[in-house]
């Protein structure tokens, strides 16, 4: 719990994370995942529905990212895209790559910094244990489910679908089809 408004008492206390889902990186710094988490979203509005930040005993902090799809289709996208197309097409790669950077750039410190993201195209599961009763993620089933694609935003060569923060954007002469096709 954190205070609403530390100079105004009287507003009340907000819940300011699961302490069981902070971590620490490999540098041995703690990354506090509740308010890193909001930030992210914050950083990412409209276009991120949820994030979950990951990296227990990694060099950085990643995020894996739900994105908003309808929101995403906003930034010009035929709305008859599936999913994964909205994931893969290169104006929203180019978005998210815009906002990690500016989110990257602005943090103070490793643990209020999201060095990669990946964009799932599938959104959590109750079936799978991805969400409580109460349709709050469920972390932890999150992270174990999604094994594969957490491994690929911690390995030494991501890849293509992990954003970078930093990274030099693809040429804009590719088509959201040949990226989906041959990366």
């Amino acid at each position: 719990m954190r205070l609403a408004d530390p100079g105004q008492l009287r507003q009340g206390f907000c819940f300011d994370g699961r302490v069981s889902e902070d971590f620490k990186l490999a540098t041995g710094t703690w990354v506090s995942t509740g308010p890193l988490r909001e930030a992210c979203r914050a950083a990412f509005a409209p276009f991120a529905q949820e994030v979950v930040i990951a990296g227990a005993g990694q060099p950085f902090a990643a995020a894996l990212i739900f994105p908003d799809f309808e929101a995403c289709k906003s930034l010009g996208l035929d709305s008859a895209l599936t999913a994964a197309e909205i994931g893969a097409h290169p104006k929203v790669r180019a978005e998210f790559q815009a906002l990690l950077d500016a989110f990257a750039a602005s943090a103070s410190g490793s643990s209020r910094r999201i060095a990669r993201l990946i964009l799932l195209a599938e959104p959590a599961s109750a079936a799978a244990g991805e969400l409580t009763d109460k349709r709050a993620l469920n972390v932890a089933a999150i992270l174990a489910n999604r094994a594969d694609q957490l491994a690929g935003l911690f390995s030494a060569t991501p890849p293509a679908q992990v954003i970078i923060a930093g990274a030099p954007q693809p040429p804009a002469t590719e088509t959201w089809q040949e990226l989906v096709i041959t990366k």
